[in-house]
């Protein structure tokens, strides 16, 4: 049985925190019957942390849209919501509403309508100031008393807030909010700060923004989709297969370059006849590495 081994995934979020207003129209002709679709959409932000995380509404008056057409709109943003732009998270905390638009009498269809809304989305979301979300957990640690300044200076490590303390019978609580980022190894930590006689418990509070430098480390971080992923591995091992061969190169034997030093001059002359021309061979590697780099890039 195969398994994936590693850390364990920390389920950031997005979100946005301006409204924008996007005019989007879908449109495709390839002969026959055509597509077309055309709606504008509002984008508000509201609570990432709400009960409601996505919601969506239509002001539409006169047949701008037929009404069979409104809900296409909404599947196609709600549909592209589950993706945001920053790093590929879901996106919480969607207002949008459709409030004009037009159609074709002909090749208007809901895959149309459907589309329109998937760009408007991509259209807006870049001009929302996007924000990355991570979660917040409340941990609860329970420790002898001797090991609290211990305890409370690795949770400012941990860009954590100590939120309260309690001391009973000589076993110090301490209660703290921390990015759950912070905390995935932290039983086995524990266990080594207090030795082996400190305990806790962790629950997920809330979302919250992360700072400009902690959020582009997150992106940079971020794993691909799997059959991205699987793509990479391959041109990873490429990669490695075209260093060995250009840091392996052959390497002339030097036993029998033992002679007079006034034969020094010929021996070297006859060093570099015997010595293979590797600057094609060389060239070509780096070739290599450059298309790989570049595939990955891409």
């Amino acid at each position: 049985v195969e398994a994936n081994v590693g850390a364990p995934q920390v389920a950031y979020k997005e979100t946005f925190t301006k409204s924008v207003e996007v005019d989007s129209k879908y449109a495709k002709q390839s002969g026959g019957r055509g597509q077309y679709g055309h709606c504008k959409v509002r984008f508000e932000p509201m609570d990432a942390n709400g009960e409601e995380l996505f919601k969506f509404e239509s002001t539409v008056v006169g047949g701008a849209i037929p009404k069979e057409y409104i809900p296409a709109v909404g599947a196609g943003i709600e549909e592209a919501a589950k993706s945001g732009i920053l790093a590929g998270f879901q996106v919480l905390g969607v207002h949008a509403t459709v409030y004009d638009g037009s159609y074709h009498e002909v090749d208007s269809k809901e895959i149309a309508f459907k589309a329109a809304a998937r760009l408007a989305y991509r259209e807006g979301m870049p001009k929302a100031k996007p924000i990355l979300l991570e979660p917040i957990g409340k941990v609860t640690v329970s420790i002898p008393d001797e090991y609290t300044g211990t305890i409370m200076g690795d949770f400012n490590k941990r860009r954590g807030m100590i939120m309260g303390m309690d001391m009973v019978d000589g076993v110090q609580t301490i209660e703290a909010e921390v990015p759950m980022s912070e905390m995935q190894k932290y039983a086995t930590e524990l266990r080594s700060m207090t030795q082996g006689r400190g305990s806790y418990t962790m629950e997920f509070v809330r979302y919250e923004e992360t700072s400009k430098d902690v959020m582009d480390k997150i992106i940079a971080n971020e794993n691909l989709p799997a059959d991205r992923q699987a793509e990479v591995d391959a041109l990873a091992e490429e990669f490695e297969a075209a260093i060995k061969a250009l840091v392996k190169k052959p390497v002339a034997d030097n036993n029998d370059s033992k002679v007079e030093d006034k034969e020094d001059e010929k021996v070297e002359d006859n060093k570099t006849d015997k010595t293979p021309d590797k600057t094609g061979d060389s060239s070509n590697v780096v070739v290599t590495v450059i298309a790989l780099i570049t595939s990955i890039l891409g």
